[in-house]
């Protein structure tokens, strides 16, 4: 309809580029995510998660919530039990790093690599994240479902980040 249409552009909501008269289609609009003024966009943040170790690509989810009227970032990543534990990040120079919980691992490269901090950290046991039938993940299904209670978590796992001390850089609810 006319009401789809701005200044001669189709309203879609995807964010997209063009390139030598190509469309490239990178994501939704309403996926976008904006704390504090700064727009992340989740494919970066899932993207970044997916590298550690104990994490496939692909099986992570990022996304904003609203707490206390601010949004606020969600990772949810599928995780094995043993995975979930403990995993040992590389050092500066790329070997011998220390060994840490998973999710405070993901909270630590989150904040590393975009500068904000993640509201929560949810691990969820191997193949829970909902996905399309193509195998995408759903971050707005994801999302409902964070908010409806119904992630489990592996196993004897809590989620994190667990509180830490004034200054860390790193905080968030651990659930029990």
């Amino acid at each position: 309809t006319v009401a789809a249409f701005k200044d001669g552009w189709l309203c879609t909501g995807d964010l997209g580029y063009t390139v030598d008269g190509n469309v490239f289609i990178c994501g939704r609009l309403k996926d976008v995510i904006i704390i504090r003024g700064r727009n992340f966009y989740p494919s970066d943040i899932e993207w970044a998660v997916s590298e550690l170790p104990g994490i496939r690509r692909g099986n992570v989810t990022a996304f904003g919530v609203s707490v206390d009227g601010e949004e606020q970032l969600v990772v949810c990543a599928e995780a094995f039990q043993s995975d979930a534990l403990n995993v040992r990040l590389p050092g500066a120079d790329g070997v011998g790093g220390a060994e840490m919980p998973l999710a405070d691992a993901i909270a630590s490269t989150v904040s590393a690599q975009f500068g904000v901090t993640a509201h929560k950290i949810v691990l969820v046991p191997q193949g829970s994240l909902p996905r399309t039938s193509s195998g995408k993940p759903q971050r707005r299904k994801t999302k409902q479902m964070f908010e409806d209670g119904l992630l489990t978590r592996p196993k004897g796992v809590l989620d994190g980040p667990a509180p830490r001390e004034p200054g860390s850089g790193l905080s968030g609810e651990v659930q029990a």
